[in-house]
């Protein structure tokens, strides 16, 4: 299939193309600035740039929309991340494209509370989480009645490097936070019990190819690994890696965070199981080589 990425050479993106690459697809990535595309996808990948609210999908099978458009308030033009995601699922629509793919988030899902999946009543807290919720609702009402399929995937925090050398790496805040705490000596303290389901980058990569491939594929998708990872594991593993003296103190909390989202239909239409723990542990030893100079 030829596949159209929005974002493609950011973290998330640049993973969807080489595995869709890996997998066979023919991809065209849109891009910002054709110069960060990274050199060992030259000459794999058609390349286009231009405004995204222009974007032309015609001669492409499927639509991975995975950039993100923030309000510029020196912009005046005005566009944001709403109103282009808008344009992208109606031009795809428009030219009978047979599957949109949106990159939402776990995000749309806060505040968190214990068992979440995809039917859960959507009223995120931040204007992250609203701006992801209004954007799947917009892929469902331009989508609807139409022969295209919407699939929205919601990532938890991802981990992992490159997916090819010179590919961007966006590590979790929070995470880093931890390492450079470490890094820096200082005590870190953590609530027992409380923790993430991340997701390895590999994993979600692997999700955008099956939502391209898989007819049954349709609706939205939480993409996390089942395993709660906590955030006393990620502490202990950054003072190991780093060979810190720092403290690590953890401390009883109201049990409020201890949420899990049940992945099972990502499993069942999918057919994809996703891992965390080695990702994790991989990413803060990274983190701790660059912060290190290593």
């Amino acid at each position: 299939m030829r596949v159209l990425v929005t974002g493609a050479t950011g973290f998330v993106g640049s993973h969807a193309v080489a595995a869709l690459l890996a997998a066979g697809h023919a991809v065209t990535a849109h891009v910002r600035d054709a110069s960060r595309v990274p050199s060992l996808l030259r000459g794999r990948v058609a390349v286009v740039e231009g405004p995204l609210e222009a974007l032309d999908p015609r001669g492409h099978d499927a639509v991975i929309h995975n950039a993100i458009v923030w309000r510029d308030a020196d912009d005046e033009r005005g566009l944001d991340d709403q109103h282009v995601a808008e344009a992208v699922f109606r031009a795809a629509v428009d030219v009978g494209v047979e599957a949109v793919i949106y990159t939402s988030s776990t995000a749309v899902h806060r505040p968190f509370t214990r068992g979440m999946d995809e039917s859960q009543r959507l009223a995120p807290s931040d204007d992250y989480g609203r701006t992801k919720a209004a954007n799947e609702r917009s892929l469902a009402r331009v989508t609807d009645g139409t022969e295209t399929r919407a699939v929205v995937l919601r990532p938890g925090p991802v981990v992992g490097g490159p997916a090819v050398e010179g590919a961007r790496v966006k590590p979790f805040a929070p995470l880093a936070e931890v390492v450079r705490r470490a890094c820096d000596g200082e005590e870190i303290e953590v609530t027992r019990g409380e923790g993430r389901q991340f997701v390895a980058a590999e994993d979600l990569a692997r999700a955008f190819v099956r939502a391209v491939e898989s007819p049954r594929a349709r609706g939205a998708y939480l993409v996390v690994a089942r395993e709660l990872v906590s955030w006393e594991l990620v502490a202990r593993v950054a003072v190991e890696r780093s060979g810190s003296a720092s403290r690590v103190r953890v401390v009883d909390g109201d049990g409020s965070c201890e949420h899990g989202f049940d992945v099972s239909r990502l499993e069942r239409d999918l057919g994809l199981r996703c891992t965390a723990r080695r990702a994790v542990e991989d990413e803060v030893a990274r983190l701790v080589a660059r912060l290190r100079g290593d």
